[in-house]
């Protein structure tokens, strides 16, 4: 009924194509700026490496994935170092004649600045990665069991943690901790926020690498005839009475002998239970490993450190992208604040890659947790590269609407202080 009161404007072109114009054209200008142009560009070619890299033999996938894992760190550093300051764009604007161009050339000002907080972002997309590689594979090998019944968990089923902790604690997070804390004087600014997720996510990464550090260190469930692990006998037989309790954690599909088979479907024959090692070899190709005498419900820990990071980082990136860069470009940060997400998973499929030897079909005799302690140190330093930045930046008012954050410059421990005055929120 409403659509004659509508006004019909003409498109008046891409907003993205304009940018990357005017931001090419000053990259011309200084040195600065040309390895900020360049190191931008190198992205892409990481990113179609990456991609390519699912689409070709064993061999080819991971010299593709680390390529493109190497391509993409080594193009986020440059971003770090050589975005902190902007005064090449300063410069490239006085030699613009246009009020278009130099409006153009202030937005992108804007943008520019946070290009080393969307770096910053990827090693902690590449930790939150690990919920879908590298836990469920240590999930596989801890006590799976739903209690005290024959029936398996799948490990994966643990992400669930990560869900429900943010749906649990970010009410009580808004009406509860962050109002409690500026009562008695903390105010907590969206820089901090993101610098304690990135604390909470290397503790997850320390947790992880404990675990299976003391995983390890357990002793194997062992089978019985009703296909329950045995609770008595904790011992590991070498004899042949004793058979080692397997998980069924096997891949969908897997080639079986010469044909495709549903390795689920034939572990029904076994009543959904442990697996010996004769039923195992069986299923040749299956992934199923002996479980050991842990609970995998010690694994909960670790999600839900990741949820509390994802509710301290994740929520405040998308504040810091919105409020701070004026509205043309709104659009076009929040892209790149989600492009930081494939990065990060492409950053841990080359990790992945280049680790591969720590990583085993049956991990007793792997090393994953290195691949978790390096990930924890990784954040370290990128929690010390984020400080380093956070101090020195100034946040500008000019963007912010009625319902945004106002800022007061301030240093402490991780950013300057950022008052929040939200308005009936």
């Amino acid at each position: 009924l409403g659509r004659n009161r509508y006004r019909r404007l003409p498109t008046s072109g891409s907003v993205v194509a304009k940018t990357v114009k005017v931001f090419v054209e000053a990259g011309k200008q200084s040195k600065e700026g040309f390895v900020v142009v360049g190191s931008s560009m190198m992205l892409a070619p990481g990113i179609i490496f990456v991609i390519c890299s699912y689409l070709v033999s064993h061999n080819a996938k991971q010299t593709l994935s680390v390529l493109g894992m190497a391509t993409i760190t080594f193009s986020v550093c440059l971003l770090s170092y050589f975005s902190r300051s902007t005064h090449w764009l300063q410069t490239a604007r006085r030699s613009l004649v246009t009020p278009v161009q130099a409006q153009q050339m202030s937005d992108l000002n804007d943008v520019v600045r946070l290009f080393p907080f969307f770096s910053f972002m990827i090693i902690f997309w590449a930790i939150y990665g690990q919920m879908s590689t590298n836990f469920v594979f240590q999930g596989c090998q801890l006590d799976i069991r739903l209690g005290s019944s024959n029936y398996l968990l799948n490990s994966s089923s643990l992400s669930a943690f990560d869900g429900c902790i943010i749906l649990l604690l970010i009410p009580v997070f808004e009406k509860v901790l962050f109002p409690g804390l500026a009562r008695v004087g903390l105010r907590l600014s969206t820089l901090q926020k993101i610098g304690i997720g990135f604390m909470f996510s290397a503790s997850s990464m320390l947790v992880a690498g404990i675990l299976e550090v003391q995983r390890k260190k357990q002793d194997l469930y062992l089978y019985t005839p009703d296909g329950m692990p045995d609770q008595d006998h904790r011992v590991e037989y070498k004899g042949d009475k004793y058979d080692h309790c397997h998980s069924h954690c096997c891949n969908p599909y897997q080639l079986v002998g010469n044909a495709m088979i549903n390795c689920t479907d034939a572990l029904v024959e076994y009543g959904c239970h442990c697996l010996r090692d004769d039923d195992v070899s069986y299923l040749t190709g299956c992934t199923a490993q002996p479980m050991a005498h842990m609970s995998i419900w010690l694994q909960s820990f670790q999600y839900i450190l990741i949820g509390i990071s994802e509710i301290f980082t994740s929520t405040s990136s998308y504040e810091l992208f919105y409020n701070h860069v004026p509205d043309s470009m709104k659009s076009v940060c929040q892209s790149l604040n989600l492009l930081t997400t494939s990065l990060g998973f492409m950053v841990t499929g080359g990790l992945n890659s280049v680790l591969s030897f720590w990583v085993k079909d049956n991990l007793n005799h792997a090393k994953l947790e290195n691949i978790f302690f390096l990930l924890a140190g990784l954040m370290v330093l990128n929690i010390l590269a984020f400080t380093y930045v956070a101090k020195n930046f100034r946040f500008d008012n000019q963007h912010l609407g009625r319902h945004s954050v106002s800022h007061h410059s301030s240093t402490s421990i991780v950013a300057p202080i950022i008052v929040v005055n939200r308005e009936n929120n």
